[in-house]
């Protein structure tokens, strides 16, 4: 190309783009997002890409995983063809060049879809819709697995029933870590390592309280640590190990549903009316609740995202927590005390088991559900 449109979008950017493979006959070079500020999930190495024609007769345009950067990206391509004209310009002895007749306008994008929006008015009326009233001690009594009296017991029963034999769920009491200790399906418990290369140690029991409570990975994992591609060490630009990553989990069995705007009273009776399959609820210790629903056979981040775009659009109307539904999420394990947080009487805030069900079926609501005790 006769003007480098390379090296001005890398002046523009401040770094130099790093190339991928050919494709279509284009330039694909991956590089910072200028809008990566507004990104509202971790930015990774080749989420920013753009594509240049070789011979420099097409203008270049990009492209990025996220959404939310579009404005600041549509910004950036007009700074760059506006420095490509002047630099054609100044090559031409200050006159423009010819531009090609009949030039077909690219096509308009489709317009996207509008975000779903909380309404506090139809959380109240759809609440209303639920025949039965259900509390916490109703839950107790639909449970299909007997929730124990013994809260010691809950972290084990939880993810023995909800998960497969062998599979390795990781239990956080710091969760901004890599995991301090792993469940094996069935069959035992860990304390974790800190740094790759180091083993764990069995132990007796999983943590029974934290700081700030303790949680646990809904995506069973590998247990190792991999390269994580949304990490980079800012000297070397190389994706940092971790173990808590989408690359580490083998399947994405369950969404995470939570309120943070509603009442426990009235996300519980908009709970009751869900027909989706619902196999756990507990409370976080303090004013949330939190539901796992199973989707089947969600193998991958794609097929998790296809579902978590239908759950988005009915259920953030009423109060969920767009956040909390990511096929990476962790979630409070049942049984622990959060000690940052108190119960009516001082002690202690439980996080308290409420509903358990290893089979849940589709459209078969709560309300519906007969008491088994």
């Amino acid at each position: 190309m006769r003007v480098n449109h390379i090296a001005l979008a890398e002046q523009l950017l401040g770094c130099a783009l790093d190339y991928g493979p050919p494709s279509g006959g284009k330039i694909i070079a991956y590089g910072p997002c200028p809008g990566a500020h507004l990104h509202t999930t971790p930015s990774g190495p080749k989420h920013f890409r753009m594509i240049f024609d070789p011979e420099g007769h097409e203008m270049p345009h990009e492209h990025c995983f996220h959404s939310s950067c579009q404005g600041e990206r549509d910004a950036f391509i007009r700074s760059l063809i506006r420095a490509i004209r002047a630099a054609e310009r100044a090559e031409n002895g200050g006159k423009p060049l010819p531009r090609p007749q009949n030039t077909p306008r690219p096509a308009a994008p489709a317009p996207r879809p509008e975000k779903p929006t909380f309404s506090r008015e139809l959380a109240y009326q759809v609440a209303a819709t639920c025949p039965r009233d259900i509390t916490e001690e109703l839950l107790r009594r639909l449970s299909p697995i007997e929730i124990p009296p013994d809260r010691h017991r809950w972290p084990e029963l939880l993810i023995d029933t909800l998960f497969q034999p062998g599979e390795r769920i990781l239990v956080f009491t710091n969760m901004r870590s890599q995991g301090q200790y792993l469940r094996v399906a069935g069959r035992g418990n860990y304390r974790l390592a800190t740094r790759p290369g180091e083993h764990a140690t069995p132990c007796t029991h999983l943590p029974d309280r934290g700081p700030e409570g303790v949680w646990y990975l809904c995506a069973p994992v590998t247990g190792t640590w991999l390269p994580n591609p949304n990490n980079l060490d800012p000297a070397t630009r190389q994706p940092r190990p971790g173990r808590r990553h989408a690359e580490c989990c083998h399947r994405f069995p369950f969404a995470v549903l939570e309120s943070d705007t509603l009442s426990p009273r009235i996300w519980l009776q908009i709970l009751g009316i869900l027909r989706d399959r619902i196999a756990a609820i507990y409370t976080s210790g303090s004013k949330s609740v939190h539901t796992l629903l199973h989707l089947p056979g969600c193998a991958t981040t794609a097929e998790f995202n296809r579902h978590r775009q239908e759950l988005l659009r009915r259920l953030v109307p009423v109060g969920a927590d767009p956040a909390a539904i990511t096929p990476v999420r962790l979630t409070r394990l049942p049984g622990a005390l959060r000690l940052n947080k108190t119960e009516p009487d001082g002690s202690p805030a439980l996080q308290r088991l409420l509903y358990l069900n290893p089979d849940p079926q589709p459209h078969q609501p709560l309300h519906t559900m007969p008491c088994l005790r």
